[in-house]
């Protein structure tokens, strides 16, 4: 059998290459992956060994890929090369931004040449137990812009059935009857229509220890991380400014170390006493570097809580402290056991 991997970041492909090392391990494994996050060499290599074959193009890193004049600059030769790459059957195809005109090229093509294809969302962080982002910006804020957009593409790009969504956020295809996820069980609402298959923890590991090879940072047990979310996610960054003071001055006999989110262009004051972790590394590495330590994770929204827990780490989130509350987010944590403290003094103790 043939398996199709879309990617798009680096906690992705941990996925992929778990499930490709894990029960795939037999098929061919093929990859495809938009770069959204800026890619060591060392990583180009695992993945080349890792799949059988690899096809790289742009993502929406750096910033300036973003815009929709950069998008359609580059999607003509997106399809081209998709169309190249994609010259035999698949059995399966996992895809993740499943709104992204590519990516329902993608779908259209694998149905071309093989209409018992089975279409599979896969995983993206937290997105399928809550939402940490506005989903419905620029033309996909309103109903009038949503069908604009869906006639334009449908019939420019000649994607036809494939541009369709059961809601209107990432996963929404109904082409992709079954989603990959780690935490089966927990997902929401409107992900209960596909069918839910659970990723295995061992399939993670695998796909993290593949991914992620040493680099020389050394995690000192008894230790604190703070996994940051992009930093334009928080309503009001003075409120995590407040909570990294309180952390300097409270946490003195243990090291700190921090994390950017791996798009991050901008800089939080007040960490200037702590260890800056490589923010192009998934968090995910210095957990595999630090299985066997006392370390302690705190962030707010960050999808590094999830995956923290999810390998064992003593997990915080300050998300009532920082005044992030989301009745949907609280409710995750406390199914999957996140910490969650009310107050500056309740999550000292926990250090």
């Amino acid at each position: 059998m043939r398996n199709l991997f879309v990617c798009h970041s680096q906690i992705q492909l941990v996925l992929a290459v778990g499930l490709a090392k894990g029960r795939f391990i037999d098929d061919k494994n093929d990859l495809i992956l938009f770069q959204d996050f800026n890619m060591a060499d060392d990583t180009k290599s695992i993945l080349l060994s890792t799949f059988s074959r690899v096809l790289f193009r742009a993502g929406i890193y750096p910033a300036v890929n973003t815009t929709w004049k950069a998008k359609l600059k580059r999607y003509p030769d997106d399809l081209n090369s998709i169309k190249a790459f994609m010259a035999q059957p698949y059995s399966r195809v996992f895809e993740v931004c499943d709104g992204n005109i590519p990516e329902i090229f993608i779908l259209k093509r694998a149905y071309h040449l093989n209409k018992d294809t089975e279409m599979i969302w896969l995983e993206d962080g937290s997105h399928p137990y809550y939402l940490n982002i506005d989903a419905k910006d620029g033309l996909n804020s309103n109903g009038l812009t949503r069908n604009l957009r869906k006639i334009f593409f449908k019939y420019f790009f000649r994607l036809g059935k494939f541009y369709d969504f059961e809601f209107n956020d990432m996963g929404g295809s109904r082409y992709l009857t079954k989603a990959y996820i780690t935490l089966k069980g927990k997902e929401r609402d409107i992900f209960r229509s596909k069918e839910i298959v659970e990723i295995t923890t061992e399939e993670y590991k695998r796909g993290i220890n593949t991914l992620f090879k040493p680099t020389g940072i050394e995690i000192e047990d008894n230790s604190i991380i703070l996994a940051l979310d992009k930093l334009d996610v928080y309503q009001d960054i003075s409120t995590i400014k407040s909570l990294v003071l309180n952390i300097k001055s409270s946490v003195k006999n243990k090291k700190v170390y921090y994390k950017y989110h791996p798009r991050e262009e901008s800089v939080l004051e007040g960490l200037e006493n702590f260890t800056q972790l490589n923010k192009n590394l998934g968090i995910e590495y210095y957990y595999s570097a630090s299985m066997n330590k006392n370390i302690t994770v705190i962030g707010v929204k960050s999808t590094g809580l999830q995956s923290s827990k999810v390998l064992g780490f003593h997990t915080i989130s300050a998300i009532k402290i920082v005044n992030e509350e989301d009745p949907v987010v609280v409710g995750f944590y406390k199914n999957i056991g996140v910490i969650l403290p009310l107050t500056i003094d309740e999550l000292l103790l926990e250090l």
